[in-house]
């Protein structure tokens, strides 16, 4: 299915995020803390490009984006990871560490910064996409786009309100993200919005009183 795989990355992604939250909060070495506070930020890149690329897949939408674009968008994603990954050799992430009341204190540079910008570059960009992919559908096509989109926005307030509303992120983003992945697996065993093909498939033979024979090109019966 057209960006299943995708979905599957973003919602691992968003769990192991979590983990480096949680391990970065019971941590007790600076080394500890050190190395899960680089994989948080890494994964706080990575799952909104994830999600990005998820609406751009399942709306059929990423035709409009040139492949230049989407080659730049990966590429930019890809450098900024690399340098969060390799912080510990540079330093331009974030230097000067150190640990009082087991509390991580360092001096951000400004590659953190532009990190966080493209961060919610990305999530800019996949909700204006997933709007558009609300107004351009219709029927059950719209009803997968609203649900969708409304998955995406419950993980994305919850991260806003820990991270720039400073209101207690490690209680607010497991819960948002259980509620957008709720959404997620409900529309798919539920609803059946994930992939509307079978599900169409499915309400037509449930509601043809003649019968429906499907021939390939050599005169074959496919399906009955």
């Amino acid at each position: 299915m057209i960006g299943a795989k995708v979905q599957v990355y973003l919602q691992l992604s968003k769990t192991f995020w979590l983990v480096t939250m949680l391990m970065l909060a019971v941590s007790e070495t600076l080394a500890d803390k050190s190395f899960w506070v680089i994989w948080a930020q890494a994964t706080s890149l990575l799952s909104p490009y994830l999600w990005f690329l998820f609406i751009l897949q399942i709306s059929g939408q990423i035709k409009l984006i040139p492949l230049k674009l989407q080659s730049f968008i990966l590429l930019t994603t890809t450098t900024f990871l690399l340098m969060i990954l390799s912080n510990p050799w540079h330093g331009l992430y974030y230097s000067n560490i150190m640990l009082e009341n087991n509390i991580l204190i360092c001096s951000f540079g400004s590659l953190f910064n532009l990190e966080g910008y493209w961060a919610y570059v990305l999530c800019f960009f996949a909700l204006t996409f997933s709007f558009r992919w609300i107004i351009v559908s219709k029927g059950l096509r719209r009803q997968q786009a609203l649900w969708f989109t409304a998955s995406g926005l419950m993980s994305l307030l919850t991260v806003m309100l820990g991270f720039v509303f400073k209101i207690d992120s490690i209680n607010s983003m497991p819960l948002g993200f259980l509620i957008a992945a709720a959404f997620v697996a409900w529309g798919f065993y539920r609803w059946k919005v994930y992939n509307l093909i079978p599900f169409a498939h499915e309400a037509a033979i449930n509601n043809m009183i003649d019968g429906l024979i499907v021939i390939d090109e050599n005169n074959y019966v496919a399906t009955m």
